[in-house]
């Protein structure tokens, strides 16, 4: 009990200053790029430095000696360096791909070189230890990150497993605690702070439900649309690095040309920049229109697909806010209101974390003005789940029929 405590406690301490040090880098990144906007110029050198290291580090994950090493372990730490370039270079991409990989990675090294052994430290242990404590540091959000790391695990390991209640209740109370503990470090040691919004009060009303309904439906189709075109973008690079090498970073320039039309100049980077100026009742940045959700979607799925490091979880919140924002017109709800409703939809849909969404809602936007969020995210779990559903039945019914 003392050696597991101590385990999360130094893996906790680890996941949060290295969660300081991305912090500072990621800021100094975001600041040249908004000095020096000609950096988007860069995006096919940080490409070609992106695609090298991870030939690199192919080779340094062959066995040597008889002791292989993992591959994964490395790609978390070098994962890092290279979120700054494509966020210096104005990549539409995130920066959970850093709070993932990296806690997954401090994990597997920490159980290496103390050599602990025991069923709470087996791969799948150390997979949520990690994802939650990197996640909490880095978002400040200790509970959801906790759920994140059970659901995220899901979604990489879809095959159904028979598994025990009380073999989970035992696995959720270390999670929350390197979480919890994480997100303590990252804040009372290392000075790190994380952006919280004050949602004023608003009366429930008809129209208002009304209004989560339409982002409910919005979302889900959104991210369908979302997940379609990173896909097929992806299918299509992929392709191209098939037939000849230096194809592989066509993409790059396409991004380049993309970047600097007038309509996607606003959507480099993370895109935080308009969830915080709405959601702090400041003047909105961008005009309310239909399709800058759309703009910011296309973008990060060409970043994404093309191979930029840094993931997609920032630029899905900026989705959320883009898509909720315009209909608050219409249904005459304040401004910061459908903001906060619409924040996590999009990233309850494409993550498949809804309840992840829930309680992200509550802890960012407090118990009044979080609700919104909270209730269309626990609507899309229920929209979700109906459609995993469905599909199975299908599967299963065209299984028989075979």
């Amino acid at each position: 009990m003392l050696l597991h405590l101590f385990f999360l406690s130094v893996l906790a301490l680890v996941s949060a200053f290295l969660a300081r040090v991305f912090t500072v880098g990621l800021e100094g990144a975001l600041a040249a790029q908004a000095s020096f906007p000609y950096l988007v110029f860069l995006l096919p050198v940080v490409l070609f430095v992106t695609r090298f290291s991870e030939r690199v580090l192919e080779r340094l994950a062959r066995s040597e000696n008889g002791e292989p090493r993992h591959k994964d372990v490395l790609q978390g730490y070098a994962v890092v360096p290279l979120t700054w370039l494509s966020h210096c270079a104005g990549a539409s991409v995130g920066r959970e791909g850093v709070a993932v990989q990296l806690g997954r990675s401090v994990a597997k090294t920490l159980a290496s070189v103390t050599a602990v052994q025991g069923p709470w430290c087996r791969e799948e242990a150390l997979f949520k230890y990690g994802v939650a404590s990197g996640f909490a540091a880095i978002f400040g959000t200790p509970f959801a990150a906790a759920v994140f790391a059970f659901e995220f695990f899901r979604t990489q390991n879809p095959e159904p497993r028979q598994v025990k209640w009380m073999n989970a209740a035992r696995e959720a109370v270390p999670v929350f605690f390197s979480a919890f503990l994480s997100h303590q470090f990252a804040t009372r040691l290392f000075g790190m702070r994380h952006t919280q919004f004050l949602v004023p009060n608003f009366e429930f009303s008809s129209a208002f439900f009304a209004f989560v309904m339409i982002v409910v439906l919005g979302a889900f189709f959104a991210a369908r649309l979302h997940e379609a075109m990173t896909r097929s973008m992806k299918t299509l690079f992929f392709s191209w690095h098939q037939r000849h090498m230096l194809l592989a970073y066509v993409p790059s320039v396409l991004l380049l040309v993309v970047l600097s039309l007038p309509p996607f100049i606003p959507h480099r980077n993370l895109g935080t920049y308009f969830i915080e100026g709405v959601l702090s009742h400041a003047q909105s940045p961008l005009q309310p229109s239909g399709w800058e959700w759309w703009c910011k979607s296309f973008v990060t799925s060409l970043s994404v697909a093309a191979g930029f490091r840094g993931g997609e979880v920032t630029p899905l919140f900026s989705m959320g806010v883009l898509l909720a924002y315009p209909l608050s017109f219409l249904f005459k709800v304040p401004a910061a209101k459908a903001a906060a409703t619409g924040f996590a939809s999009l990233f309850a849909c494409v993550m498949r974390a809804p309840w992840t969404g829930v309680i992200l809602s509550f802890e960012l936007f407090g118990w009044e003005g979080g609700l919104g969020g909270a209730l269309v995210c626990a609507l899309l779990a229920i929209l979700l789940n109906r459609t995993r559903t469905t599909v199975l039945r299908g599967f299963l019914f065209q299984r028989r029929q075979a």
